[in-house]
């Protein structure tokens, strides 16, 4: 029987990839609000900035798990990324059909 109160790694993998990329939208949200005093800029910005530098955090995250042995928390590290590129995907699609 599976004890209750564990944490499941997969989930838990998912949310933290979320949680860095929330901490980075708001990071470009700040840079670009800051810089031009223009809100508008930020949904470039942040469009850009979140598949690099989830690029630069993810791919490390994957090789350190992989050499720990921790499968689970790897596929979560993945389904977080894939969430993610999914969601930033649809961002680009709307930002394209309205210009």
């Amino acid at each position: 029987m599976r004890n209750s109160n564990k944490k499941n790694p997969m989930v838990i993998g998912s949310l933290v990839v979320i949680f860095i990329n929330l901490v980075i939208a708001l990071i470009c949200w700040r840079i670009a609000q800051q810089s031009t005093g223009y809100d508008g800029l930020f949904y470039f910005f942040i469009l850009s900035m979140i598949g690099i530098a989830q690029l630069v955090y993810v791919i490390p995250a994957l090789i350190v798990l992989r050499l720990l042995g921790r499968w689970e928390l790897i596929k979560g590290v993945i389904l977080g990324g894939l969430i993610t590129g999914l969601l930033n995907l649809g961002a680009w699609f709307l930002m394209q059909s309205l210009a």
